[in-house]
């Protein structure tokens, strides 16, 4: 199997398919294809054993021509999950893990590239916490809960007797077969 190549060029637009690669398989498609010439990823993986297969991608890592990439990309912000993720991602396409092996191997391979990262002397980003949602100091009490100060606005809560929960959900809810706009 022909290793992946990382380097800074070849980096953002493997980190941009992955997740919309259209050229992957649709569900299914395995059952239409030709069983004498399967699919790499439909063949038994080559790698079975964690030991193997972490070594693999340590020499695939620390490979000269991927190293300088895949250390530029973590230095400028790219995310060690990120790169994790697109690893595992082509070794599964090769045929050379299965899914189960990815998920092993997910957290071994990011510790190894902050290991790595720190020894060149910089703390990568694991995972951009950025899309949090965002709480109002003013909306968090003493003990830290964000909705209570929400719940205390409540001034008459009414009993579930006192609504007309039909007529709400049909206010509401449009019908599944009306047109949207």
């Amino acid at each position: 199997m022909a290793e992946p190549q990382i380097n800074d060029e070849t980096l953002p637009e493997q980190i941009s398919r992955v997740g919309r690669d259209l050229d992957r398989p649709i569900p299914g498609q395995s059952l239409t294809e030709d069983p004498d010439n399967p699919s790499p990823y439909a063949k038994p993986p080559e790698f079975t054993s964690k030991e193997e297969a972490i070594e693999h991608f340590m020499e695939i890592i620390l490979d000269e021509d991927n190293f300088s990439g895949i250390m530029g990309a973590l230095r400028s912000g790219t995310e060690v999950m990120t790169i994790v993720e697109l690893v595992l991602t082509q070794s599964f396409r090769q045929g050379e893990i299965n899914p189960d092996m990815m998920l092993i191997l997910a957290e071994p391979l990011a510790y190894l590239l902050i290991g790595l990262a720190e020894r060149q002397g910089f703390e990568p980003t694991i995972v951009d916490d950025s899309d949090d949602p965002i709480v109002f100091e003013e909306d968090v009490m003493e003990d830290g809960n964000p909705f209570r100060n929400n719940i205390k606005k409540i001034k008459e809560p009414k009993a579930d007797e006192e609504l007309d929960l039909d007529s709400i959900i049909e206010e509401n809810s449009p019908s599944l077969l009306e047109r949207g706009a």
